[in-house]
């Protein structure tokens, strides 16, 4: 079989991809069973996107939820974004 054959015939039994039509219902369908943001980043939402809050308010919600401190902390010590001493607070 030829190259050429091979890749026709590849391409001609692929499912048709879905239309953005398609796409956009099929995220609709499925929205209900997104699971809802945990209450820390609701909050923490709000807290930046409010010209009254401070960076303070932040960090004390932060440092209030261990999974989201520790995910943090995790991002930060990554080597690629050029952090490598230690992070004591």
């Amino acid at each position: 079989m030829t190259m050429c054959a091979k890749t026709c015939t590849s391409i001609a039994t692929r499912p048709p991809s879905p239309s953005a039509r398609e796409r956009v219902e099929l995220i609709l369908d499925q929205i209900d069973r997104l699971p809802t943001l945990p209450a820390v980043a609701v909050h923490l939402l709000a807290l930046t996107t409010s010209r009254e809050s401070s960076a303070r308010q932040v960090v004390e919600l932060v440092s209030s939820d261990a999974s989201l401190t520790a995910e943090i902390l995790r991002l930060v010590r990554r080597a690629d974004l050029g952090i490598r001493n230690e992070i004591t607070s």
